[in-house]
């Protein structure tokens, strides 16, 4: 996290990665589980929008349209 508010949208991998339309992904992994917080940045500030348990190669479509939609209803407060 100390990295992302740092570098910011210049973080990368191995840490971080730019999945499409504005959301990237925080990547970590703890206890040979492997996590991902998507999130997006809005004006000065850096927004988590969701996080999961990664199973499969790619992040499912499921998991970026939870975080697409979360960032709509940011947009919209």
């Amino acid at each position: 996290m100390t990295d992302l508010e740092r570098l910011g949208p210049a973080l990368r991998r191995p840490d971080a990665d730019f999945i499409a339309e504005g959301i990237y992904e925080l990547r970590f992994r703890a206890a040979r589980v492997e996590y991902r917080i998507l999130y997006f940045f809005a004006e000065d500030r850096v927004v988590l929008a969701h996080g999961f348990v990664k199973k499969s190669a790619a992040v499912q479509k499921r998991e970026f349209e939870k975080a697409a939609s979360r960032r709509e209803i940011w947009r919209m407060a």
